[in-house]
C-alpha cells in the first residue's frame, strides 16, 4: 500500500509537526498510516469506567509541562453509567493538593452520543496542561490548514495528514485540507483534492486522522513520523492482556462534493515487540476496516487467485469481510483490509454511528492467523483516504476509544 518511506519528524514548544506515513500498494491502490497522538508529561485522565464500575480520575499541580502530585484529598467519583452512543454522561471531578500551589481541575466525561467533554482544567501555571510538543487542548472554533500539523483533544489527536499530496508536490491551492473543531464542539477535517497524479500514480492519497497510541516503528526509526511517545497511557498493551477493545463514534459523517476516490475507515497496528521500550520492534500488521468508499477506485481482492483465503468475515458490530490480504506489504509488514458488508461493491454509506469491536479482528488474527498474544497493539485510528479530484468534509459529534475498563473520550478546551 505504500512505496513510501518518509524521514521527516519536526518539534517545536508551540508546534508539533508531523508527517504521517501511509502504506500504499500499486497493485491495491490502498493506503495505510502511522501517526501518534501525543499526551505528553503531563496528563489529566478522564477516569477508568465501565457501566457499573467506578472511574479514577487524577489531577495535579502543572508547572512547565510536568506533574508534581502529592496527598490527593477530596477525590470524587461518580458514574452515571457507561460510554457508548446515546448513553448517560460520566462525571469526574477531583481536587489535588500538591507540594506547590493548589491546582483544581474539573474534567466531565461524556457518553459518545453526548458530545465531546469539555475542559475546564485550570492551573497556577497558566491554563490547561500541555503536551510533551507543547500542544494544550484544542479550543472551539479552533482549526489548522499546517500540513502535518494537529490539535490535541486530551489523550486523543486529530491530525493533518496531507502526506499523499505532499509526496507529489501537489500543493495550495490544487490540494489544501485543514482540521478543526467547530463551535458547537463537533470536529473534523475539511479536503479538497485537485488531480495531483491521476493519470500516472493512484498510490498516495491523504488520510486526514483521528489516533489514539503511538506508531510501532521504533523510537528513532526511519520510519517514524509522529511523536515518540503515546498520546494516551492506555496504550500500547499486548493483545493477550485485552478482554475489550472498541471505537464508538458519534454521527460520523462524510460531505462530499467532488467524490472520485475516498473511504471512511478504522485502522489498528500491531508490533511484535513494545514500540517505545524496544528501538526495533518489528511492525507486524496493520488492519484496516472500511465503513464507506466508491466503486471504482479499490477493486476487491475476493476470490482473487493471489489471495485465495481472502472472503473470511467477521462480526464486530456488524459484518465485516476480508477484502485484500498481504503478508509482505510496504516495508514488509502484513496487511488485511476489511470492508462492512459483502465488499464486493461500492458502498456509498456516508455516515457511520456506533460501536465497532476490534476484538473480534484481534479474535481472528490469533485463531485463523495463528498471531501470538505477545504482540503489541499500538494504536487505534479512525480516518478517511482521499485520492485526486474529491473534496468535502467529515464531522463527528464525538469518539471515545475503550481498552478494558480505560475509557477515553475527545476533550475540547473551553
Amino acid at each position: 500500500m505504500l512505496n513510501r518511506t518518509p524521514s521527516r519528524f519536526f518539534v517545536s514548544l508551540t508546534s508539533l509537526t508531523l508527517l504521517v506515513h501511509c502504506s500504499s500498494d500499486p497493485a491495491s491502490n490502498e493506503t495505510g498510516t502511522d501517526g501518534t497522538p501525543t499526551a505528553g508529561s503531563t496528563t489529566t485522565s478522564a477516569g477508568t469506567q465501565t457501566s457499573g464500575s467506578t472511574a479514577n480520575t487524577a489531577a495535579g499541580n502543572t508547572s512547565n509541562g510536568t506533574t508534581q502530585t502529592t496527598n490527593v484529598t477530596n477525590a470524587a467519583n461518580t458514574s452515571a453509567g457507561s460510554s457508548t452512543t446515546g448513553g448517560a454522561a460520566n462525571v469526574t471531578t477531583s481536587t489535588t493538593t500538591s507540594a506547590g500551589p493548589v491546582t483544581t481541575g474539573a474534567v466531565t466525561t461524556t457518553g459518545a452520543g453526548g458530545g465531546a467533554t469539555t475542559d475546564t482544567t485550570s492551573s497556577t501555571t497558566g491554563g490547561p496542561d500541555l503536551d510533551a510538543g507543547g500542544k494544550m487542548n484544542a479550543a472551539r472554533g479552533e482549526s489548522t490548514d499546517v500540513p502535518q500539523d494537529y490539535l490535541r483533544l486530551g489523550e486523543i489527536r486529530i491530525l493533518n495528514n496531507n502526506w499523499g499530496s505532499e509526496d507529489l508536490g501537489c500543493t495550495a491551492p490544487k490540494s489544501t485540507m485543514k482540521v478543526f473543531v467547530n463551535d458547537s464542539g463537533a470536529f473534523g477535517w475539511e479536503f479538497n483534492r485537485g488531480d495531483c497524479a491521476s493519470e500516472t500514480d493512484t498510490s498516495h492519497p491523504d488520510f486526514p486522522q483521528v489516533e489514539f497510541g503511538i506508531h510501532p516503528f521504533g523510537i528513532g526509526s526511519d520510519l517514524e513520523t509522529s511523536p515518540p511517545f503515546s498520546s494516551t497511557t492506555v496504550l500500547p498493551i499486548q493483545i493477550k492482556d485485552i478482554e475489550i477493545a472498541t471505537i464508538t463514534l458519534a454521527n460520523l459523517r462524510i460531505a462530499l462534493n467532488g467524490r472520485d476516490s475516498w473511504n471512511t475507515t478504522m485502522e489498528f497496528w500491531l508490533s511484535e515487540r513494545h514500540p517505545i521500550d524496544d528501538p526495533n520492534p518489528g511492525v507486524y500488521a496493520e488492519i484496516m476496516a472500511w465503513w464507506g468508499w466508491d466503486a471504482g477506485r479499490w477493486p476487491c481482492d475476493t476470490n482473487n487467485d493471489n489471495q485465495p483465503d481472502a472472503g473470511p468475515s467477521v462480526q464486530a458490530g456488524q459484518q465485516y469481510t476480508l477484502c485484500h490480504q498481504n503478508d509482505n506489504w510496504a516495508s514488509g509488514w502484513r496487511y488485511f483490509q476489511f470492508r462492512a458488508g459483502d465488499a464486493s461493491d461500492g458502498n456509498i454509506r456516508e455516515d457511520f454511528n456506533g460501536t465497532i469491536d476490534l476484538k473480534p479482528f484481534l479474535d481472528y488474527l490469533m485463531t485463523q492467523r495463528n498471531y501470538s498474544g505477545e504482540l503489541w497493539l499500538t494504536r487505534m485510528e479512525v480516518g478517511s483516504e482521499i485520492d485526486d479530484n474529491t473534496s468535502g468534509t467529515v464531522t463527528m459529534d464525538n469518539i471515545t476509544f475503550q481498552v478494558n475498563d480505560q475509557i477515553r473520550s475527545a476533550v475540547i478546551r473551553e
